[in-house]
């Protein structure tokens, strides 16, 4: 990083308006959490050349670090140039004659939320149609990721993974944009909610597997996409659990699916750990099998993944394992304690450091579930 500051700034000291330094640089500043650095050359980026609007984008991270939510949803929206995919908002504006919801009100009319971004987003933000459906006598028709459908299919929304089904609406909108609009005018996060309906048979299949394992039951989870741009910062090596594992007090149970899962055999990590990969989430639903097994537990350990989000819509004790510079949402929840009353987060406390992350989580666990045991 100080090399690279260095021969940046070089670049501009050859030519001045050369915009990708300054674009490199926010973006380093912007990594290492010096927000006001990184706004500064974000802005010069812009002075250059107003058009690059995604650079605004960049500037939302910095104003939710610094606690300034009004000009970070503000500038947040512009997103929606990287948003993927784009066909589907094309899509409503070629099939409906509707606009773009703003905070009208919206008695008597018909909105489409659209889905975006990672599953984790759509399971946390989903709240916000609660919040539409409490406010106005509102028809709410939400557009799902198809593997996510089963999870909000029990809510009072209407739930679709196309647009066939339906023929006409009043409003659309972005599900990401219903907090900015929502906290600009009570300044507040809406407060969550348990929507996860149960799954009778699926759940008295895993309470058969797993109801003659030692308590306390612990649940983890180290691996995200891998690829997502910064899955680096996010996930955890597997060998950073071995301490952990090794409680005797405690029985652990994979979440890990896919890509990650390898890891339990490459540490040797088979008798400490028991892993059900081959056996989760192998539907077209996601996550129903994890959905059962998070009832079932005592704690989740996860990194910012798409489970963190399940366990605190289900109300799960759950230790969050951050990095030094995580994403916006969890700014939030540092300062607010907004999204997740069952959620603990540890968090880096340098760029990298996650023993420090785990002599904490070990901490935990021996205070409340090893200690009260014994």
């Amino acid at each position: 990083m100080d090399k690279s500051i260095i021969f940046l700034n070089n670049c501009i000291d050859i030519n001045i308006k050369f915009i990708n330094a300054y674009l490199l640089l926010g973006h380093i500043f912007l990594r290492t959490k010096q927000f006001d650095k990184a706004i500064y050359y974000y802005n010069k980026v812009l002075e250059l050349n107003p058009k690059r609007i995604k650079t605004k984008f960049n500037l939302a991270w910095c104003y939710f670090a610094k606690l300034k939510i009004n000009e970070a949803f503000e500038n947040y929206e512009y997103r929606k140039e990287k948003l993927s995919p784009k066909g589907i908002l094309k899509e409503v504006l070629d099939k409906f004659n509707s606009d773009e919801w703003s905070g009208e009100n919206l008695d008597n009319k018909t909105i489409l939320i659209l889905s975006e971004q990672g599953y984790g987003d759509n399971i946390n933000f989903f709240r916000y149609l609660f919040w539409l459906y409490e406010e106005y006598r509102v028809k709410i028709i939400y557009y799902s990721h198809k593997k996510l459908e089963h999870i909000f299919k029990n809510s009072p929304f209407k739930i679709i993974t196309d647009l066939k089904s339906i023929n006409n609406i009043d409003y659309h909108k972005h599900l990401l944009s219903l907090p900015g609009i929502y906290y600009k005018k009570y300044k507040i996060f809406k407060k969550n909610i348990n929507y996860i309906n149960s799954y009778e048979n699926n759940d008295q299949k895993w309470e058969n597997k797993i109801k003659n394992l030692k308590k306390p039951l612990i649940s983890i989870n180290w691996q995200g996409d891998n690829r997502y741009a910064y899955d680096d910062m996010r996930s955890i090596p597997l060998y950073y659990f071995k301490n952990i594992l090794n409680l005797k007090s405690l029985k652990f149970i994979s979440l890990q699916k896919n890509f990650g899962s390898d890891q339990i055999r490459l540490n040797n990590f088979e008798n400490l750990l028991m892993d059900f990969s081959n056996e989760i989430d192998v539907s077209n639903n996601a996550f129903e099998d994890t959905i059962s097994i998070l009832k079932k537990v005592d704690c989740v350990i996860t990194s910012d993944t798409a489970i963190a989000h399940l366990a605190g819509v289900l109300n799960v004790k759950t230790y969050l394992l951050l990095n030094y510079n995580p994403d916006w949402r969890w700014f939030l929840e540092l300062k607010f304690k907004c999204f997740y009353p069952n959620m603990n987060i540890i968090q880096q406390n340098s760029f990298g450091d996650w023993n420090g992350v785990f002599k904490k989580l070990e901490f935990e666990l021996k205070e409340n579930f090893v200690k009260n045991r014994n």
